[in-house]
């Protein structure tokens, strides 16, 4: 009897030791309306709630109803996980996050320990928005943040650039491969750079030119600048016994080289991701 007492003991202390390390991070602010989780503490309180109230006026400038989400945890690995896309599936569907009966919305999750990050995708309009080369491109406009441990300044450009590509879907043209991309300071910054390239090849192009001409003196007649005793052209003519065209379709369908290929991969869980280290 008191056996059977013992092991039931050592179950029921096993079964809540697992129940409460699943739920360590289930106390949040994520589950009163806010739309962080910062478990290292390395945001403070002002930034929190800057980023938590630029978040909210994104989504109500937007018709379509799709959540952002930003999670730093200090290590995927101390929830018993080992892919951080594991975890970001783990860590959306227990929190709940997304809007609507699909459950919309992208989850940028940070994991300090290991730097790595996550964006998740979850839901068929956030599929249709984030595409595999949208979240790609998502993730490199937040990689020089990333690498400077700045991780206020890398969710506030993801909050920028989100709502960029969120505003490219409910136009009808999801931003993927072969779409062109507007950006103000980009554009500028290119503009400026080639001027300045264009510039400076022009000049040295003109000083090079005019060094060799400095020895040419003008002739009058077109005759003078050949040498004597050197060109003699009697007669001179091109003919031409037929001519060859060769004419091949091509193929609408096919997404060769040089031919934009995008979409969105969804896994059999239902969400899409774009991870790696920073």
């Amino acid at each position: 009897m008191k056996k059977s007492f013992f092991f039931f003991y050592i179950l029921f202390i096993f079964f809540s030791s697992l129940s409460a390390q699943n739920s360590s991070y289930m106390d949040t602010d994520l589950l009163t309306a806010s739309h962080i989780y910062d478990e290292t503490k390395l945001l403070s309180a002002e930034e929190k709630s800057g980023l938590n109230r630029k978040i909210k006026e994104t989504e109500e400038r937007h018709d379509y109803k799709l959540g952002l989400y930003l999670a730093l945890v200090t290590s995927y690995s101390d929830y018993g996980f080992y892919s951080i896309e594991d975890f970001s599936e783990y860590f959306y569907k227990e929190n709940k996050l997304g809007y609507g009966q699909d459950k919309n919305g992208i989850l940028f999750i940070i994991s300090y320990k290991e730097r790595e990050y996550d964006l998740c995708a979850y839901g068929d309009f956030s599929h249709k928005t984030y595409t595999d080369f949208g979240k790609n491109k998502l993730a490199a406009y937040c990689m020089p943040s990333l690498k400077k441990l700045d991780f206020y300044q890398a969710f506030d450009s993801f909050i920028n650039k989100a709502e960029v590509l969120l505003v490219y879907s409910e136009k009808g043209h999801p931003f993927d491969r072969g779409s062109f991309y507007f950006d103000p300071e980009s554009l500028i910054i290119a503009l400026i750079t080639a001027l300045a390239l264009s510039f400076i090849a022009g000049m040295i192009v003109t000083l090079l030119l005019k060094g060799k001409m400095n020895n040419v003196k003008a002739a009058k007649d077109a005759d003078s600048y050949a040498e004597a005793d050197k060109i003699k052209i009697l007669y001179r003519s091109d003919s031409f016994t037929h001519n060859t065209v060769i004419r091949s379709p091509i193929n609408q369908n096919s997404a060769g080289p040089g031919r934009p290929s995008g979409g969105t991969s969804i896994n059999a869980g239902g969400f899409s991701h774009s991870s790696g280290k920073f």
